[in-house]
């Protein structure tokens, strides 16, 4: 899927939330964004939203992702935030949690943030 594809595929509420990280480095808005990337990757939807979802659910057997859909999601992050995700940086990506603070970080370093933990 082009990635042109996979960023139409987001919801305009999602699109809204990147156009407000980008201008505003509000944190909160990445999370919306990584939320709904999440959501966008899975077919069907998911019948939870993302957001509710524990912090300690697994990527793959919580969320309805495959393996394959976390590689298009790791894509669709890239070029949303003009970052560069290595596979090992992936490999370590098992929850929820671990891949909105890792995008947190990564994305908030490019733009000079200090990421709690």
């Amino acid at each position: 899927m082009s990635s042109s594809a996979r960023f139409n595929r987001l919801a305009p509420t999602a699109r809204a939330d990147l156009e407000l990280f980008q201008r505003t480095s509000d944190l909160n808005a990445l999370d919306r964004v990584v939320n709904a990337a999440i959501e966008a990757q899975v077919v069907p939807a998911p019948t939870t939203p993302v957001a509710s979802l524990p912090e300690d659910t697994p990527l793959l057997d919580g969320t309805g992702l495959s393996s394959l859909d976390v590689i298009e999601l790791v894509f669709l992050m890239e070029e949303m935030l003009d970052l560069s995700i290595s596979n090992q940086e992936v490999v370590s990506l098992r929850t929820l949690k671990d891949l909105r603070t890792f995008v947190r970080r990564k994305a908030g370093a490019k733009r000079g943030l200090a990421v709690p933990a």
